[in-house]
């Protein structure tokens, strides 16, 4: 939710669904990679925050940072302040690329993770099902399926390794 608040309304370059390269809000993106897998943020908090702004993404004074930390709901303003504080700072000689500059590579690798926690907690609600002999077909069924798209996204992610 970070990258929301910080660059919410700033361009991304993404495919369209033609292959085609377009500049779309980071908001869209987040918002559109989410959903076209039918995943939704966890945290009521960030799932009205990003509902929000999903609908302020068209208005052209739109800016994330400001819209949330002058918000009138005083959570996702408080919330909004939490977000846009650095929390370490590099010493003068340390140089390190901004997140604006990782931004296309840096958000997808932020979803995947993101969507790869998600189903690792369905996963386990699947393992807890298969206690119950009435569910217990069901939710191995589920889970199979889950472990094909956790490997699938770890391998996209290239930094885990799946013990099962």
């Amino acid at each position: 939710m970070t990258l929301v608040v910080r660059y919410g309304e700033q361009p991304i370059t993404a495919e369209d669904a033609d292959g085609n390269t377009v500049n779309i809000p980071l908001i869209r993106y987040v918002y559109d990679d989410l959903t076209a897998d039918g995943i939704s943020l966890q945290t009521p908090l960030y799932r009205k925050m990003l509902s929000e702004s999903i609908a302020h993404t068209d208005d052209a004074q739109f800016t994330a940072s400001r819209y949330f930390m002058n918000n009138a709901d005083v959570a996702v303003s408080q919330e909004a302040v939490n977000l846009m504080t650095e929390r370490y700072r590099l010493s003068k000689d340390q140089k390190m690329a901004s997140e604006q500059e990782l931004m296309p590579e840096y958000i997808a690798h932020l979803l995947l993770d993101y969507k790869f926690l998600v189903i690792d907690e369905e996963l386990k609600a699947c393992q807890a099902q298969m206690n119950d002999p009435l569910l217990c077909a069901d939710a191995m069924k589920q889970y199979i399926e889950l472990s094909h798209i956790q490997r699938e996204l770890a391998k996209r992610l290239g930094d885990r390794i799946l013990i099962k």
